[in-house]
């Protein structure tokens, strides 16, 4: 390598080392950084038209850096919202009817870009964001007369689950979709009625939340339970349950956990960012969630590293970074280094899965020694380096 300036000239030299292995198209652990399609949150050039042909362009593009950067599962929004991807009209019967057009143009979308599932909003709270255009009157107003009243919402939800259920028959997208109900539940009755309405509504879809409070209740109601690793820890034989139920175990962060426990905060090691593939898995984690790809909430990402909270407050607001992965371009979203980062932790951890298929004890042995506790792990890149070439080289001895 040579470098020339006025001041003169510097060399160096380097080798590459080619090995054998090659990676497969999709990362042995889901992920998935839940994406706001909301245009203001795409671009930093005037925002354009909500489903305009630019907000659809802008989604792709946005989508592509999400998968290029080792997501296989797109949050997709249903109902909610007045511009929403699932339009509600009611026919002067009195009758709903679904408009799946720009749904099925969000799926299809994602399809062509390379994910594989499609992880729907929370139903919990929808409700009173649902607008509904009625054939009789003419006019669009909200589903529900008080924003509040939950029992109505339960009464429409299994309308709207019977519809979508048949349009995802369909298409043939049953096995791709799956569906959150409420985030970080606290009430279990509620929770109860939520998972029964699915489950009746929509047989053979699987469901998916963050459980962090009181597991052993809200565990069995879900199929895809997404643990903080706090939680995840305290609930081993929990977890271990579900596996041998065949039921899945997922891990995911958000503003906790704090130290001595890892995060990926812009104020961490960076290697951090590349830990958390490591950390999935060490706890035999099949998937990864994180609540914001892109969510700044009226902050300027490139001014401010605290995101504030819904009500606009950044005092104290999320942790820095807390809120976003990407940063808008004109364009679309462009990745941070903590995302890049995040990358090779992926990669690092389809290549120990691909290790444990041939010698399960070196994997065993590698990921102990990048991550030997929760508390305890590995920072200085080179380890990380060093990790990897010594999978490679076991691999291509195969």
């Amino acid at each position: 390598l040579e470098l020339r300036c006025e001041q003169g000239t510097a060399s160096a030299e380097f080798s590459l080392l080619v090995h054998e292995t090659v990676l497969p198209a999709t990362h042995a652990l889901h992920c998935v950084h839940w994406f706001w399609p909301m245009p203001e949150n795409l671009t930093n050039d005037d925002p354009p038209d909500w489903w305009s042909e630019r907000h659809w362009e802008l989604i792709e593009n946005s989508g592509r850096r999400l998968r290029r950067y080792g997501d296989d599962t797109i949050f997709t929004p249903l109902a909610g919202g007045r511009e929403p991807l699932i339009r509600v009209s009611r026919d002067r019967a009195g009758d709903y009817r679904f408009d799946y057009s720009r749904f099925d143009r969000w799926v299809q979308t994602f399809l062509r870009l390379g994910f594989d599932t499609f992880a729907g909003r929370h139903i919990l709270g929808m409700g009173r964001e649902v607008w509904v255009a009625d054939k009789k009157t003419g006019k669009v107003g909200p589903l529900l007369e008080k924003p509040n009243d939950r029992e109505a919402w339960l009464r429409f939800l299994p309308i709207f689950y019977r519809d979508l259920h048949r349009h995802l028959e369909a298409e043939g997208w049953t096995d791709r979709y799956l569906q959150h109900q409420y985030d970080e539940p606290k009430d279990a009755d509620l929770y109860q009625r939520l998972a029964a309405s699915a489950r009746e509504s929509m047989p053979g879809v699987r469901t998916i939340d963050a459980v962090n409070s009181r597991p052993e209740s809200f565990s069995p109601l879900v199929d895809v339970h997404v643990f903080n690793l706090i939680t995840l820890l305290k609930n081993a034989e929990l977890a271990d349950r579900r596996r041998a139920k065949g039921r899945a175990v997922w891990l995911y962060h958000c503003t906790s956990p704090y130290p001595p426990y890892p995060n990926r905060h812009l104020d961490r090691p960076l290697s951090e960012c590349r830990l958390w593939p490591w950390i999935c898995y060490r706890w035999r984690a099949e998937g990864f969630l994180y609540w914001a790809a892109n969510l700044y909430r009226g902050a300027d990402e490139y001014r401010t590293s605290i995101g504030p909270f819904p009500n606009g407050s950044q005092d104290p607001g999320h942790p820095p970074g807390d809120a976003w992965f990407y940063y808008r371009g004109p364009d679309g979203l462009r990745p941070s280094m903590r995302i890049v980062a995040f990358r090779s932790g992926m990669i690092d951890h389809t290549l120990l899965t691909m290790l444990a298929e041939k010698d399960r004890a070196l994997a065993e042995t590698l990921a102990l020694e990048i991550v030997p506790e929760a508390t305890r792990y590995q920072t200085d890149p080179a380890t990380y380096h060093a990790a990897r070439r010594r999978i490679l080289s076991a691999l291509d001895r195969r």
